[in-house]
């Protein structure tokens, strides 16, 4: 069999790429937060 790229797998690619993002966007920005603060908080308990 040979693997052959079609447009309806590219659209299917494009649209799990963009609900990937959607998803993971605000999860990785809500964790990068929360290891801000985690670091200011660590600062001044120095």
């Amino acid at each position: 069999m040979k693997f052959k790229i079609t447009k309806d797998w590219v659209k299917n690619f494009f649209v799990i790429t963009i609900l990937m993002v959607v998803t993971l966007g605000p999860t990785v920005d809500l964790v990068g937060r929360i290891i801000k603060t985690r670091r200011i908080v660590e600062k001044q308990g120095l």
